[in-house]
């Protein structure tokens, strides 16, 4: 929800550029690109933050709790990959939802 609404955003403040390009003859996929790059890097950023937040909670989480409980949860490589292509899907998505009303 908040990647679609701030590709709504981009696409309000862009409104004189994309008309601009519009009457010269651009494609709907030119148009849309730009847009739809926007909310996959969203996506990609908001990943590295949850990654990074998790890193720290997992690792804080490992040397408060070494004395009490007896196992440790550790950080793959796979999991890493997997938050990164759901992100990357969050994003394609929130900007399709975001440009779909907004460039008809």
């Amino acid at each position: 929800i908040v990647i679609s609404n701030i590709i709504k955003l981009s696409v309000y403040a862009k409104q004189d550029l994309i008309q601009n390009l519009k009457s010269i003859g651009a494609t709907k996929r030119f148009i849309r690109t730009p847009f739809i790059i926007e909310g996959i890097l969203e996506g990609i950023i908001g990943a590295i933050l949850a990654i990074a937040v998790l890193f720290i909670a997992i690792r804080s989480g490992n040397i408060y709790f070494a004395n009490i409980i007896s196992f440790k949860i550790d950080f793959d490589i796979v999991g890493i990959i997997w938050l990164f292509a759901i992100a990357i899907f969050i994003g394609l998505i929130g900007s399709y939802r975001g440009i779909r009303t907004l460039l008809k």
